[in-house]
């Protein structure tokens, strides 16, 4: 499982995260929402297409959610020791039955082409 965390679409997510708590505001809020819409929106695209989920879009999707409640939620940084640590203890059962649940659905499919992602995640903007 650790290729997940190291693809594209976690580093774009990182990329996208200010570097401290004080640095987040509605822009990233909204940047945020409209990421995990897409994942979502293009995880569905591909289930129709293809039949399966992408396990790359579900986890970062999953994860960007978990930041997003992580910050609302608890008003914490998702990124700091105390954000990581409210996140396992609030949202990981959660991340956990719903992998399990969409696990016969999901593919190891990898997105290839992050300009493409990135284009339109700005679009949204």
């Amino acid at each position: 499982m650790e290729w997940l965390f190291d693809s594209p679409m976690v580093q774009l997510l990182e990329d996208i995260t200010p570097a401290t708590i004080e640095e987040i505001d509605e822009d990233y809020v909204q940047t945020l929402t409209e990421f995990i819409d897409q994942a979502h929106h293009e995880n569905e695209e591909h289930k129709t297409s293809i039949g399966t989920y992408r396990l790359d879009l579900f986890v970062v999707s999953e994860y960007a959610f978990m930041k997003l409640r992580t910050y609302m939620d608890g008003r914490l940084d998702p990124d700091a020791d105390e954000g990581q640590l409210y996140m396992l203890q609030n949202y990981w059962q959660e991340f956990i039955e719903s992998a399990t649940s969409a696990m016969q659905s999901l593919s190891g499919v990898v997105i290839q082409d992050m300009k493409t992602w990135q284009r339109q995640l700005q679009d949204f903007i």
